[in-house]
């Protein structure tokens, strides 16, 4: 040990004091902020605990949506793919101006002959989409064919026009072209800017289409295993229930007893008849063929809240508490609505008391909803349950608008198909019963 000087021995003991002072200090001041946080905590548990137990899990409080962004560029829409079984294949790229034997992949700016001309109907300037033929697409669970793979490849423009043949000028160029590849009529679609969807919420959206990712991304022509955020992936719920612009939310179920565990979003480009490809906004996990997807529906993001249209937290809890206190002087009404397998009708006599008692109840009210949930059971596919449980609903609605002689506003409709029907479908017996339409009436 080194020696001390005579300024150390000096001034030691003034040193060590104050050495003693400071730490005390400091462990005094840690303690007091440990004590604070303890005390906030202890003052805010009823809150959230009160949060918890109402389960405020509402998809209009989960879903924030971010500033407006061009969320479908060109690129989505001219160098993606789409998945569909017939489309027209007459143009061809027959060869190249190019004299060079050895090369097999154009890009912009090259020119390519086509196997028609002016006797076709084309003209000069007339835009092509290029394509390219890929495999079939096999669904990964029900293993039963989705349609044929093709790629988009970017733009051609007739820049010289024949009786029979012509040439093309490549533009815009995103995978390699190739001789045989062949043309669409290019119709020029108008790119999407919308507010980017920040789904938060732990839960799934209810009265959603649920389906399977079907195809995970694709590079130049090669399909990669996983996918991940800026990559597009394909889905099997097709255009009866999406459009181009809509959102969906990718999710995994682990075990039936474990809640679906929400992983991140997407929005969709090209709807086709069984199937859509979507490209993917986030996600926590990489995504692969299997994992699952449910449609955020229409009417739900109108309920939204903007990030700038936050309310502050006080506010929200007066607003749920006033919500709490009108929910104790609300009643209900219910009633179950059972159909015959695949038929979408009833025997109006058979349910005429039911009725006749929601009837009754509206008009002891000054404030009612009515709000219909069709199931369907097990028998049949996805899509065509979903449909059928529609039918129901849209059926036992057009009967309560003319029997009770109401507006269509004060309806809420849901469908569900088989995926949360209230039964398990082990039975003919428990299928039976998830033949229905469920009717509440809330009213006060």
């Amino acid at each position: 040990m080194p020696k001390e000087t005579g300024f150390l021995k000096r001034f030691r003991p003034a040193i060590l004091d104050r050495g003693q002072e400071i730490t005390g200090a400091y462990k005094e001041a840690k303690m007091r902020f440990v004590v604070a946080i303890m005390l906030l905590m202890l003052l805010l548990s009823p809150l959230f605990s009160q949060l918890q137990e109402k389960g405020v899990y509402k998809l209009a409080d989960a879903v924030l949506y971010d500033d407006t962004d061009l969320i479908i560029d060109e690129t989505d829409l001219s160098c993606t793919y789409f998945i569909t079984n017939k489309i027209p294949r007459d143009i061809r790229i027959t060869g190249s101006e190019d004299m060079d034997i050895t090369k097999i992949a154009y890009f912009d700016g090259d020119k390519m002959f086509i196997d028609k001309g002016s006797k076709n109907g084309l003209r000069e300037n007339d835009l092509f989409l290029i394509v390219s033929e890929g495999e079939k697409i096999y669904h990964p669970q029900k293993h039963k064919k989705v349609g044929i793979y093709f790629l988009k490849k970017g733009i051609a423009e007739i820049t010289c026009i024949y009786d029979t043949t012509a040439i093309i000028t490549l533009t815009k160029i995103c995978n390699p072209v190739e001789i045989g590849d062949f043309l669409l009529p290019y119709k020029k679609e108008a790119q999407i800017r919308k507010k980017k969807i920040n789904y938060q919420q732990c839960r799934l959206p209810q009265n959603g289409v649920h389906g399977n990712v079907i195809l995970t991304s694709v590079y130049l022509g090669m399909t990669r295993w996983l996918s991940s955020i800026g990559d597009y992936v394909s889905i099997d719920i097709g255009n009866a229930y999406l459009s181009r612009g809509d959102f969906v939310v990718f999710y995994r179920v682990f075990q039936k007893k474990l809640p679906p565990l929400v992983i991140g979003t997407g929005v969709v480009i090209n709807p086709e008849k069984n199937n859509a490809t979507v490209k993917v906004l986030d996600t926590s996990y990489p995504l692969e063929p299997g994992m699952n997807v449910v449609t955020i529906p229409e009417e739900r993001e109108k309920q939204v809240l903007s990030r700038d249209e936050n309310l502050p937290i006080m506010q929200t809890l007066e607003d749920e508490a006033e919500s709490a206190d009108a929910e104790e002087s609300q009643e209900t009404l219910e009633a179950n609505i059972l159909f015959n397998l695949d038929e979408k009708s009833i025997d109006e006599q058979k349910y005429e008391q039911d009725f006749n008692r929601i009837k009754e109840f509206i008009a002891q009210k000054t404030e009612f909803v009515i709000i219909l949930r069709g199931y369907a059971c097990s028998i049949g596919g996805l899509e065509y349950n979903l449909k059928l449980s529609q039918d129901r609903v849209e059926y036992i609605k057009g009967l309560l608008l003319s029997k009770l002689s109401i507006e269509e506003k004060f309806f809420e409709t849901y469908y569900y198909g088989e995926k949360e029907a209230p039964y398990d479908n082990t039975t003919e017996e428990q299928r039976r019963k998830n033949r229905l339409v469920n009717i509440q009436v809330i009213g006060k």
